[in-house]
């Protein structure tokens, strides 16, 4: 009776024991299970974590760049006033059409001179040509009156001396009139050549002008596009913001993961 009682006891501790084992045997595999997802989950949070270290690393490029490009747009626009020369560029182009029209008036001034003066000369020259026939007409009349009469039917009218006089006196006015006009004429188109000579340099000049100011606005932007990364400034700012946004994402699930694996730890520290 006393061996039955003690085998019970054997048996009742062997049972506890059983369970014991049992016991500890599900929280080892609890424990090599959840060790396990820690070690998944920890494998994901380096992997994460590293992801975040390089969003960081692109988002500090990005920030770089982005640095460099206002740098160089704030230089560049203290160097070269954008507005200002938008502003320039249209009263340079303002002013090569008021010059190109104040030329293209020049010329139509120059060509009426020309013909006013060709004009006026081919005048001067017939007026020349009649003083001569006149006067050729007169010392016929004085050498061949008599056969002048004959020829003409009625004797050939005498001019007085006054009326020969004011005619010659008329003839030379009008000479002296045309080759002043002529004269005035020339000197006009010298100015007027002249004029045009200025006008061209000078548009010439403000052609140039124009050419180096589109040339630096050219330049500009294409430091603008490189610093961006071949992109435009906007597209440079949405790539930050979205590096911003990864990285702040990452950070918090690297906190989270932080939080479980020191819970996991603590857990099979018991």
């Amino acid at each position: 009776e006393a061996a039955a009682g003690v085998l019970a006891d054997v048996e009742r501790r062997l049972a506890v024991a059983n369970d014991d084992r049992s016991r500890a045997k599900q929280r080892i595999e609890f424990a090599m299970s959840q060790a396990a997802q820690s070690t998944s989950r920890a494998k994901t949070l380096r992997s994460e974590a590293a992801e975040a270290e390089r969003a960081a690393g692109r988002l500090g490029n990005l920030r770089a760049r982005l640095a460099k490009a206002e740098a160089e747009l704030a230089e560049a626009e203290t160097g070269t006033d954008a507005d200002g020369d938008r502003r320039r560029l249209a009263e340079a182009q303002s002013l090569i059409d008021s010059h190109q029209s104040e030329l293209d008036s020049l010329d139509s001034r120059i060509e009426a001179a020309v013909r006013g003066a060709a004009a006026r000369a081919e005048t001067a020259a017939v007026r020349k040509e009649l003083t001569a026939k006149t006067a050729q007409l007169e010392r016929l009349r004085n050498r061949h009156g008599d056969e002048l009469a004959e020829l003409l039917g009625s004797p050939v009218p005498q001019l007085s001396s006054s009326a020969a006089t004011q005619l010659k006196r008329r003839f030379l006015d009008l000479q002296s009139t045309a080759e002043r006009e002529s004269r005035s004429a020339e000197t006009a188109l010298a100015e007027r050549r002249c004029d045009r000579g200025r006008i061209e340099t000078e548009l010439s000049h403000l052609r140039e002008q124009k050419r180096r100011l589109d040339a630096d606005r050219r330049s500009l932007e294409e430091r603008l596009i490189n610093a961006c990364g071949g992109g435009d400034a906007e597209s440079a700012a949405t790539a930050v913001a979205e590096a911003e946004e990864r990285r702040a994402k990452a950070e918090d699930e690297k906190a989270l993961l932080q939080g479980e694996l020191h819970v996991y730890r603590a857990f099979l520290e018991k």
